[in-house]
């Protein structure tokens, strides 16, 4: 399971927003996609994401960020974005869907 918060995002205004993300399985996990998603299921625009540092992979415990950031086509569409992380399963070899947890950090 792969570990970030906010998993959801709403910009009222242009402006940036990091997200950490935390490798929580006790095997190293590679993240291979961030994509924005609306409240359709479809990608949403207006939104850039600078995940570069975290398209690799994460051992155990280990974290890294990215950005977020929301332009002015972002604000008109007033879109909530729900982020979609992506990691290839060691199990399996396929391409996943990270999970969203709130329980980052032993919180």
């Amino acid at each position: 399971m792969l570990c970030f918060e906010p998993a959801s995002l709403r910009f009222i205004s242009t402006g940036s927003q990091t997200i950490t993300l935390t490798n929580r399985e006790p095997v190293p996990l590679r993240v291979v996609d961030v994509v924005p998603i609306g409240r359709q299921g479809q990608t949403v625009s207006g939104y850039e994401i600078e995940s570069k540092k975290c398209l690799r992979v994460l051992d155990a415990g280990q974290q890294c960020t990215f950005t977020i950031r929301a332009s002015l086509i972002a604000l008109q569409t007033r879109e909530t974005m729900q982020l979609n992380v992506f990691y290839d399963d060691p199990i399996t070899g396929s391409r996943r869907a990270a999970r969203f947890t709130t329980a980052c950090g032993g919180r």
